[in-house]
């Protein structure tokens, strides 16, 4: 018998962190949350740990679990009778309503043993992340620590366990930790070893029983979280590079929760993801992220993502990454994004302190900072607008297609490299030599141009044509012979030379002129035309005639843009000729 290999591939704190870094979920920021470039440049400065990433995966293209596995996700006990399910079944007594001895979690760690037992190595992320959503874990992600044993068959299954057993209550008690949990243990043996894996997951959401086919696409996500937040966002992939936003029942009241998710019916397999974000956090915990299956046919079946063609294998480098996301926005119908150098260029400075906080080495709260920071894209060519971030881990392989194909299996992740309003985006990278594992972490921004505010002030009539045909109310006049100068009040705030106040002012005093009669004037800000707020007077107004113009405005030491309507309407005869009406975004 050979000597005894205990493997704690990841601290816990680092595994339930890391729920968030394959999509960083983000609520709204407002421009005057945002680091400044001086706080960024001192947080950069700032000691790294020596090591970040250390654990070794064996990578495959393609694994069949063993099963059996579950046909919904749920919370069930698992009730075994080895020795080491009694030494769990111990501690879950001992700090009873905290540690649950769940079947998915059992699942999970009889898989993982398996692979390890059989590889001799961790399985990969996205491997890893297949087994726990198809044992049914609420997240996929989990925590595990193993001890494996080099033994062959002449050795008894008494001897193993006998062997196993000397550690399994201490690397139990690490491996589930403190706070409320799902934990399972296993062991496996093969031809050369056995393998005992514990695994650990917070349990932060109580789920109804969710079964894992999804009928005619329909998600229905019903329950409670454990954890307080202000808010939730659900997204669910829908075929291969799109998503969809899923809808929460306003009258389901947090922290209880009821979310329809519409997935794709032909899709054979989709991901769910929740994120709960609590109050004065920017970002979001992933609190659900499950696998469904829309087309009715689950697989026990994994297969690594493809790349596509022409990616290059190796180290990813910048360019490499951003060729093959461009790539793929290409097979999407998307247009390609620029790489900002400049942006990029500090992005790398924070992503190593992003990852260090997100696997527990650093404060937590750091990652917030960095995410905001990057968000805020204070170094970015051009006028931001909005701005996303997304991360991701990949363990065991190192080349520009696996971060991409890992980035995109969250509808997070897609949501921010996906956008179709994107045009440049900045990345970070961190690479470790010896477990071949490489972390990206993604800023995403929405530019302001000029040249396409003659379309954006369509789009806005547009859009206000069709609210007001929801109310039954005809489409509004457009006042042509206004628009020179509602254009030029509009380009006076992308120069500077007004304010918003001054350029609404002016716009109203000229209609007046111009029409020989009382005019109303209006002004909305934000980030796109469809999160402009449209005041309640233009859309419920029996006849409306209307001009406007949109434009760009930056105030002074904000990081980002806002786009700006202004718009004049014919007044009614109490309204005062220079009314004005300050509507704020709706973010």
């Amino acid at each position: 018998m050979k000597g005894l290999l205990i493997m704690p591939h990841q601290l816990l704190r680092a595994a339930l962190l890391a729920t968030a870094l394959s999509s960083v979920a983000c609520a709204s920021a407002k421009p005057g949350e945002f680091p400044s470039q001086g706080e960024l440049t001192e947080l950069a400065g700032h000691a790294l740990p020596r090591t970040i990433f250390a654990e070794k995966t064996a990578d495959v293209d393609a694994w069949e679990l063993a099963g059996p596995l579950p046909d919904a996700i749920e919370t069930k006990e698992h009730k075994g009778s080895s020795p080491f399910d009694q030494i769990l079944a111990d501690l879950s007594a001992k700090r009873a309503g905290l540690v649950f001895p769940s079947e998915s979690m059992h699942c999970a760690a009889r898989e993982t043993a398996r692979f390890v037992a059989e590889r001799g190595a961790s399985p990969p992320q996205a491997l890893r992340r297949f087994m726990g959503a198809r044992c049914g874990a609420p997240q996929p992600r989990f925590a595990f620590a193993s001890v494996r044993l080099d033994v062959g068959k002449d050795r008894t299954d008494d001897e193993v366990t006998a062997k196993l057993r000397i550690d399994a209550d201490k690397m139990i008690a690490d491996t589930v930790g403190a706070g409320a949990r799902l934990a399972g243990i296993a062991m496996v043996r093969s031809d050369k070893r056995a393998v005992l894996v514990v695994t650990a997951q917070e349990r932060s959401v109580s789920l109804e029983r969710l079964p894992t086919v999804a009928a005619a696409g329909k998600v229905v996500l019903r329950g409670e979280l454990l954890n307080p937040a202000a808010s939730v966002r659900a997204l669910v992939n829908r075929g291969r590079f799109s998503y969809a936003v899923c809808k929460a029942n306003e009258g389901v009241k947090l922290p209880s929760f009821e979310i329809v998710c519409d997935a794709a019916p032909e899709d054979a397999a989709a991901w769910v993801t929740v994120a709960a974000f609590p109050a004065g956090r920017i970002l979001g915990n992933d609190v659900l992220d499950v696998l469904v299956f829309p087309n009715g046919k689950p697989t026990s079946a994994f297969a690594a993502p493809r790349p596509s063609a022409g990616a290059k294998p190796g180290r990813p480098v910048e360019a490499d990454v951003v060729a093959e996301l461009n790539a793929l926005r290409k097979e999407a119908g998307l247009a390609p994004v620029a790489l900002d150098a400049r942006e990029s260029a500090v992005v790398a400075k924070l992503t190593p302190h992003y990852f260090a906080a997100a696997s527990g080495l650093e404060d937590e709260t750091i990652a917030d900072k960095v995410v905001l920071g990057v968000r805020a894209g204070w170094d970015v060519q051009g006028v931001v607008l909005s701005a996303d971030t997304t991360s991701v881990v990949v363990r065991g392989a190192s080349d520009a297609q696996s971060l991409i194909q890992e980035a995109i299996e969250s509808p997070f992740g897609r949501s921010a490299l996906f956008d179709p309003e994107v045009q440049r985006v900045a990345v970070g990278l961190v690479y470790d030599e010896e477990s071949k594992s490489s972390a990206a972490l993604f800023g995403a921004y929405a530019l302001a141009d000029t040249q396409k505010h003659e379309q954006d002030a369509a789009r806005l009539v547009e859009r206000i044509t069709k609210l007001r045909a929801a109310r039954k109310l005809p489409p509004p006049l457009v006042l042509a012979q206004l628009s020179p100068d509602a254009i030029r009040a509009a380009r006076s705030l992308e120069s500077g030379d007004k304010t918003l106040e001054e350029a609404l002012d002016e716009l109203v005093h000229r209609s007046v002129g111009a029409m020989s009669t009382a005019m109303q004037g209006f002004y909305a800000t934000g980030p796109s035309i469809e999160s402009i707020k449209i005041a309640e007077e233009i859309l419920s107004r029996p006849s409306l005639s209307i001009a406007l113009a949109v434009g760009h405005h930056k105030a002074p030491g904000k990081a980002w843009a806002s786009l700006v309507a202004l718009i004049v309407i014919d007044a009614d005869k109490t309204a005062a000729h220079t009314a004005r009406l300050a509507v704020p975004a709706a973010l």
